[in-house]
């Protein structure tokens, strides 16, 4: 499983910007500290329920305010090229 994720995430790199898809790893974080819950009956802590705000709210941030730094970049995203 984890080798058909890397997968996806460096055939994505060659379509989208780096800065659209750092999010996507961070989640990592999140998806972990849910299957300890769900499989391991691990109930997430105050560090990761912490880590999980965070990345939650920088991949918001990320993704909200990226797009207002380099307009031409995301002129050629939204054209279908590649940077």
């Amino acid at each position: 499983m984890l080798l058909g994720s890397t997968t996806f995430i460096v055939v994505a790199m060659g379509h989208a910007p780096a800065w659209l898809l750092a999010p996507l790893g961070y989640s990592a974080v999140i998806f972990s500290a849910l299957l300890d819950w769900l499989v391991l009956d691990k109930v997430p802590g105050l560090e990761s329920t912490v880590g999980i705000v965070l990345v939650i709210t920088s991949g918001i941030l990320t993704i909200r305010l990226a797009p207002h730094r380099n307009p031409a970049e995301n002129a050629g995203v939204a054209k279908g090229g590649s940077r």
